[in-house]
């Protein structure tokens, strides 16, 4: 059965300078990595639910949600001077599917049942686990509120090949298409976190810390359906990095993956015959 836990994030303590960036990271990709401390919960698996807790000013409330992406490992302190005095903290990776500047739960409802059931919704570091009836209906609340997921339920650790449903209009500060992390997630784990169009993996480029960082593509553009529909994660999504989905949006209507492929090869090819050129004029 997946485990929940509670992240805390005090902007006392730590500014989130680029907060809105992210937010828009998950408002077009449906997605946003990020490491995150969890002060000394070493017993935190792979695939978790994780809620991030706003503490320290107001407003406070749960402000995001997500899945642990790896297993807690020993880092410098995420403080700087603690850093620097040698200190350290275990740390996870965390695949954000919900992100807010102001709480979507805030802490007076938090104090009422059924939520009262935890002792503390302002703990002093993050790891906090959640019972499994208090995190079932704090996932059904929260699914209410984000439309993540039409029933509710907590979301499943492993993802499978089947049908999600999607497209449910949420504001945030524009006008979005729900993207269901379910479904994101079962594409990544179909494809594997390598671009469709160019090839690109974050993980062996950049190492452990961006490993399984990807977009995920739309081929029919939830923007043109309007609607809520069932999407299904294999025939409808391809994994893409960040700059082939900049580019296969870069029209009114999208140019098709199998377009920028060729687009991508014919401008290598020129750029090769261009370096073959300036060679022959050197000499």
């Amino acid at each position: 059965m997946t485990r929940a836990f509670l992240l805390a994030w005090n902007p006392r303590k730590w500014a989130w300078a680029d907060l809105s960036g992210a937010i828009d990271q998950v408002g077009i990709a449906g997605v946003f990595f990020e490491t995150w401390s969890v002060g000394n919960r070493g017993d935190l698996p792979v695939g978790s639910r994780v809620f991030l807790m706003r503490l320290g000013e107001d407003p406070k409330g749960l402000v995001g949600s997500g899945w642990s992406t790896y297993l807690p490992r020993r880092v410098p302190h995420w403080d700087a001077t603690r850093a620097a005095a040698g200190d350290t903290t275990l740390s996870i990776g965390v695949e954000f599917d919900v992100l807010n500047e102001h709480p979507v739960i805030d802490l007076a409802e938090l104090a009422r049942a059924p939520f009262d059931a935890l002792s503390t919704w302002t703990p002093q570091s993050s790891g906090v686990e959640l019972n499994a009836d208090l995190a079932a209906h704090l996932e059904a609340e929260w699914a209410t509120r984000t439309a993540l997921s039409g029933s509710g339920a907590v979301l499943s650790q492993t993802p499978s090949a089947g049908m999600f449903r999607e497209g449910a209009l949420r504001v945030i500060t524009v006008n979005s298409y729900e993207r269901d992390a379910r479904a994101r997630r079962a594409c990544v784990a179909h494809y594997g976190a390598t671009c469709h169009v160019c090839g690109f993996s974050f993980g062996k480029a950049y190492g452990a810390a961006l490993e399984g960082f990807i977009h995920v593509h739309h081929l029919r553009p939830l923007a043109e359906i309007g609607q809520t529909y069932v999407v299904n994660a294999i025939e409808d999504l391809r994994p893409v990095c960040p700059n082939c989905h900049a580019a296969l949006h870069h029209r009114r209507v999208p140019y098709s993956i199998q377009e920028l492929k060729e687009m991508v090869s014919g401008n290598s090819a020129s750029a090769e015959q261009g370096v073959a050129a300036d060679g022959l004029v050197g000499r």
